[in-house]
């Protein structure tokens, strides 16, 4: 799997912290994660449920005072250049729309009663910025959802290719 696709710290307190969730909630959810999705999670969590627990609440604290925490940016900035930047991928283009389809996953897995989360794909364009479908968008969506083993469906559960809808349609993605 693309590295980038890997459920990762910031990506899991996100979802987490956009569903108001309290601590026993979250802790519980974690491990419901760490149980079944394990090797979806980035290589150092796999085998290493304290640091992945650890650093989830790390992120969740920090979206929690964010404004506190920014101050801190510079510093946490230098850090990471002093071990090769290689944190780098959070602050990349693509990482809302994967966080999108790792949110997708999680609802339908963990957070929600739901089997199904739906959306206008003029929405979800929109939601990140997009007014058109480019091949390199629909490329990159494609890949999401490959990763994420989420597929697009119409009304009636009839499959679909985001690429080639309308707009105005409804998807419901699906975890097969």
């Amino acid at each position: 799997m693309k590295r980038s696709y890997y459920y990762d710290d910031l990506g899991i307190a996100t979802v987490l912290m956009s569903h108001g969730f309290g601590v026993r909630t979250m802790m519980n959810v974690l491990q419901r994660i760490y149980e079944t999705d394990r090797l979806l999670l980035e290589p150092e969590y796999q085998d290493d449920k304290k640091a992945f627990f650890s650093d989830v609440l790390y992120w969740t604290d920090y979206l929690v005072d964010k404004v506190q925490l920014d101050c801190e940016f510079p510093a946490i900035q230098k850090d990471l250049e002093g071990i090769g930047n290689a944190g780098d991928q959070v602050w990349q283009d693509d990482y809302d729309t994967e966080l999108f389809f790792l949110n997708v996953r999680l609802r339908i897995l963990y957070l929600d009663q739901q089997d199904f989360v739906r959306i206008k794909m003029k929405t979800l364009l929109a939601r990140y910025g997009y007014k058109r479908r480019s091949s390199q968008l629909m490329k990159h969506l494609q890949d999401c959802m490959e990763a994420y083993h989420i597929q697009p469906y119409l009304r009636g559960r009839e499959l679909c290719d985001l690429r080639t809808i309308r707009l105005d349609d409804m998807v419901s993605f699906r975890v097969e």
